[in-house]
């Protein structure tokens, strides 16, 4: 049970960032060799190889504002260039985590998307970036196994096309993943290529930066943060350019389309730290 319910703090306090490239792409998610290399190091607690792609999708100001909980703000500015004034920058992060350690033990695999609004001012200075995440995503494998301790956890159970792959090769260099819930309704749909040379919108600081806020979890009342590596062999982060479909399943009344809208695919293995100050060390390699 100590296991499951570490489980379910690491489902509950996974921080984004983003999707490697690997030996055998399979869309937005990939597979590659290697093992967790923090695992050894840290045995207790939750270590995590995970992959997934981040995209920034632009929304109203106010409708940011109405997706945090009632008293936080956002902050004054945002890092995130080309939105109007109006506008404040809504990410959906959508990966597989590979090679989870909880407590030292392993567990499997299992695909999370989530929606999540950065920059806000959880703790009330004006200046400390917080993250708030109002829904999560799940599909795992064992998911019936978790229903009951996910209950009280606001997730969206999801399915995934095509399944069990959760992600496809669309062709023509594009790539793709859609989720729908167990009843059938769209909770997210993602077709996205490669980014042409010169055409990026973003830096990897703007990523860095996304990757090391903390955040309050409204269910755990803690805050959240993972102290992560990208100086990895099979780490090559890569930005991304297309079109995302969020459905109300997701957020009721969100369901939009964004075109155009870019992203960031990367690997990363991190080291899930509960209940402790929220300051990351995320990096990407030097070179």
């Amino acid at each position: 049970m100590l296991a499951l319910h570490s489980l379910l703090l690491l489902l509950l306090g996974a921080v984004a960032t983003a999707a490697a490239a690997a030996v055998e792409p399979r869309g937005l998610v990939t597979q590659y060799p290697g093992t967790n290399l923090l695992e050894a190091r840290y045995p207790n607690a939750i270590t995590a190889r995970y992959n997934s792609t981040v995209m920034v999708l632009p929304i109203a100001r106010s409708l940011a504002q109405s997706l945090v909980p009632a008293g936080v703000s956002l902050l004054p500015t945002h890092p995130v260039p080309g939105l109007a004034a109006d506008q404040w920058p809504l990410v959906l992060q959508a990966g597989l985590d590979q090679d989870l350690h909880s407590n030292g033990l392993p567990a499997g695999d299992f695909y999370v998307t989530r929606l999540a609004v950065p920059w806000t001012d959880q703790s009330g200075d004006g200046k400390t970036p917080f993250i708030h995440q109002p829904a999560l995503a799940l599909s795992i494998d064992v998911l019936p196994l978790f229903t009951r301790v996910l209950t009280a956890a606001r997730l969206v159970y999801s399915l995934f096309t095509p399944n069990p792959g959760a992600s496809a090769d669309l062709g023509g260099g594009r790539e793709g993943s859609s989720a729908k819930t167990l009843l059938g309704k769209l909770v997210y749909d993602i077709n996205v290529a490669r980014t042409a040379p010169g055409q990026e919108k973003y830096s990897l600081d703007l990523f860095l930066d996304f990757a090391n806020q903390g955040y309050a979890n409204a269910t755990l009342n803690s805050c959240v943060y993972h102290p992560t590596t990208y100086d990895l062999p099979e780490t090559n982060p890569y930005f991304v350019t297309g079109d995302v479909t969020l459905g109300n399943a997701f957020v009721p009344g969100l369901a939009q389309t964004f075109k155009n809208v870019q992203g960031l695919r990367a690997g990363e293995h991190f080291l899930e730290t509960l209940f402790q100050p929220c300051v990351g060390t995320a990096k990407f390699p030097s070179s």
